[in-house]
């Protein structure tokens, strides 16, 4: 399967900007880096960083993906490199099947019984509730009747969410659907219940208005917070409800404070990001979700002395001895640093402008400052380059399984 790798470094699960922005921050760090992707085109492939670009078509079936991974460290005598995974699907996998896979690898994946609280949002909610952390109104309804039942107590518009995200996700590419009435909403319902259990449907009240934008903590938690960033998604992709395109570092110490509540109260270690949104009725932030692995805006922190957060994983795992050492060099403070995926952006931009909900000269303030491209770099232009194109293959292919 190619030449020995035995010099241990790091496996990144998943492709597209978020295994970009790994592969480029390891790479330019002279960390060894394989990617796995389940893609066979991706813009990964088009960065002159990649070294060894590996498909594999099962990455969401779990025995499979791990009988994949150990056969693969045989080959290459991969003993003690590290796994990133950046998709959910992943995360259960390697949570799952840590212990076999530990023969092999590093795996800061946290084990089942930890993970489950962040990978099922009603157990999330839950414990949410029990530390008395502010969520929107949530309902569990066990199937149509209950949820007929209670939709006299629900508030239109509203959200129905998959309490598990990726297998709804991966058969739709959806995260939720928005319902504006009573039958719409059991219409929805029936509609989701057939893709996934309806034990794992939540009904969930929308927060709207101006604050309506996501705020996430993202960190590396080793018995400790070793170092965080906080980011306020600008503009979002959908629109309303979706990843951001534009983002920005800001400070919120309420913020931190609450996600590490509720990260040491399962136990929580490794890389993970904690979202919250403000209710504009009552000013107070909502907990949403704790997404268990590397996140899509994590390389913001590449605008500082040091690419704080996913060097100090590294090292955390391999190099103790230099962990204080880029600690200790970096003193800037992560503010006001942006990260923007600049085709998507364009896109939600025009939309807003056309919309009257932005100015030329408001889009334009976003390129003033520090600011990371998700995309977009001089040193390894062929990504952005190629990405929009990318985009168009996959929309006419879209188009043509519908035909």
């Amino acid at each position: 399967m190619g030449q020995n790798m035995a010099e241990n470094g790091v496996i990144i699960i998943g492709g597209n900007v978020q295994g970009l922005g790994l592969l480029r921050t390891f790479a330019r760090n002279n960390i060894k880096t394989i990617l796995i992707n389940n893609k066979s085109l991706d813009i990964v492939k088009f960065s002159k960083y990649l070294k060894k670009y590996i498909v594999f078509k099962k990455m969401n079936e779990p025995t499979e993906l791990t009988k994949f991974l150990i056969h693969l460290a045989e080959v290459e005598k991969l003993n003690d490199w590290i796994i990133i995974p950046t998709e959910d699907s992943v995360v259960y996998t390697l949570s799952k099947h840590k212990s076999e896979l530990e023969q092999y690898y590093k795996i800061p994946t946290e084990k089942w019984d930890i993970i489950k609280y962040t990978y099922d949002k009603k157990l999330t909610y839950t414990l949410a509730e029990k530390l008395e952390i502010p969520i929107p109104k949530t309902f569990y309804p066990k199937d149509i009747d209950d949820l007929i039942a209670i939709s006299k107590n629900i508030d239109f518009p509203c959200l129905l969410k998959p309490s598990v995200m990726h297998r709804f996700y991966n058969l739709t590419g959806k995260k939720l659907l928005k319902v504006n009435s009573k039958n719409d909403l059991i219409k929805s319902y029936k509609t989701m219940a057939q893709l996934i259990p309806p034990s794992e449907i939540i009904v969930q009240q929308i927060i709207g208005g101006k604050s309506k934008n996501p705020i996430s903590f993202g960190c590396f938690m080793a018995k400790d917070v070793l170092c965080w960033v906080m980011i306020a998604k600008r503009r979002m992709i959908p629109i309303d409800f979706g990843v951001g395109t534009y983002n920005e570092t800001i400070k919120i110490p309420e913020l931190k404070d609450l996600s590490l509540q509720i990260l040491n109260e399962i136990g929580y270690s490794g890389l993970c990001e904690v979202e919250f949104i403000k209710d504009p009725r009552d000013q107070t932030y909502k907990f949403l979700e704790i997404n268990p692995r590397s996140w899509l805006q994590i390389t913001i922190t590449n605008q500082t002395n040091k690419p704080l957060i996913p060097l100090v994983f590294y090292y955390y795992q391999n190099k103790m001895e230099e962990l204080n050492k880029i600690i200790t060099e970096n003193t800037e403070e992560f503010h006001h640093i942006k990260w923007i995926h600049f085709w998507q952006d364009l896109y939600v931009s025009v939309l807003e402008i056309l919309n009257g909900n932005l100015t030329l000269a408001e889009y334009l303030e976003a390129f003033k400052g520090k600011t990371e491209y998700a995309v977009e770099s001089w040193d390894d232009p062929l990504p952005f380059m190629f990405e929009p194109w990318l985009y168009l293959i996959s929309s006419v292919k879209k188009k043509m399984k519908k035909i």
